[in-house]
């Protein structure tokens, strides 16, 4: 999209989905109903869409199964400890 560049959307066998944007570049062989799993490396952090050409980053989004996109961060600090 023009917002967020370079953009993978995910869903997980669970339901969840993930959106990544502003990648730089997709990893080879990551395409549509490719499966992916926890390690991969999907991009590469970029500056695409509306990015700052001076300031590279991850826009990161969560859903969990049934609801709109929520906050992220509890989520990645009790993956992260």
């Amino acid at each position: 999209s023009s917002l967020g560049g370079i953009s993978i959307y995910l869903t997980g066998s669970s339901g969840n989905r993930y959106y990544y944007a502003h990648l730089e570049f997709i990893t080879d062989g990551v395409r549509g109903g490719t499966a992916v799993d926890a390690g991969d490396v999907l991009g590469g952090v970029g500056t695409t869409g509306n990015a700052p050409a001076w300031l590279p980053m991850l826009h990161f989004q969560y859903a969990p199964p049934g609801s709109d996109w929520i906050n992220p961060y509890p989520l990645a600090k009790s993956l992260c400890g």
